[in-house]
């Protein structure tokens, strides 16, 4: 037989289940909205923050003053303004502590040695031109302002294919060596260049021999004449570095030279 009273326990059970869910949605509800209060503070913590910067990016210590302090506020209470160092003053004192660095120093030395080398060169051509020495020799410093060189000519002072001074090479070096051998500070090295004509004599294989030769031959006239050998060295070069192309009569007589260079 059937209970009349099933149908009515069904119903209040259904009802229950519905409250159930509608509570629980709004509790879903009210979880999920928390995120717009976190929200919401964050934007007035900034919105604070960019009004204090505001403030500040043009704070008047003076007016800050008379309104916190009034008439009764000490130097010592006083605010005072901090100087912030902009980028202009930041950037001139890394120069300034650049300028006292070992990277400064050596750039300072390197300028000095030039403006020495500049000075050292205008006196060597003084001392040609008073020697009579201008129609024979030349000098001239190298780009970077790192030595002087004295450049003259081979044929002035040796014969066709001969490491022997000629009668001639006296005068003129003798000349030269009063010009140098005031600049004691400074070293010379005699440097031997030659033609690209090959040369094989039993004397000289090769034109190597021949230019090592004629500067070591040159080295021990100045010792002679009391330079001090300490200041000299002596290089062949042969035809390894020209001042023209070899391909004429008149620029291989050019690149047979001798060379002094005077650096410290």
């Amino acid at each position: 037989m059937d209970n009349p009273e099933a149908p009515d326990l069904y119903d209040d059970r259904q009802e229950d289940d519905l409250l159930a869910l509608m509570n629980e949605g709004d509790d879903q509800e009210s979880i999920s909205g928390g995120w717009i209060l976190t929200y919401a503070d964050l934007i007035t913590v900034l919105l604070v923050l960019f009004v204090m910067l505001q403030t500040l990016s043009d704070f008047n210590v003076e007016k800050f003053n008379v309104l916190f302090y009034g008439a009764f506020g000490t130097e010592e209470k006083r605010a005072k303004l901090i100087e912030v160092p902009t980028m202009e003053s930041v950037i001139l004192e890394d120069y300034k502590n650049y300028k006292s660095d070992q990277v400064y120093g050596s750039f300072t030395r390197f300028r000095d040695e030039q403006q020495e080398i500049t000075l050292l060169l205008e006196q060597i051509r003084k001392g040609i031109k008073a020697n009579q020495l201008r129609y024979y020799v030349t000098a001239k410093a190298d780009p970077d302002r790192t030595h002087v060189m004295i450049q003259i000519r081979s044929g002035l002072l040796f014969q066709s294919g001969a490491a022997a001074l000629s009668s001639a090479a006296y005068d003129i070096i003798d000349k030269i060596i009063q010009v140098v051998n005031p600049h004691t500070e400074y070293s010379i090295n005699i440097r031997g260049h030659t033609d690209n004509i090959p040369i094989k004599t039993k004397q000289y294989p090769s034109n190597w021999e021949l230019s090592s030769i004629r500067a070591t031959n040159l080295l021990r006239y100045l010792i002679e004449k009391g330079v001090d050998p300490m200041r000299l060295t002596a290089t062949g070069y042969a035809d390894l570095i020209p001042v023209v192309a070899n391909d004429n009569k008149l620029n291989r007589a050019k690149n047979r030279r001798v060379e002094f260079i005077l650096k410290k």
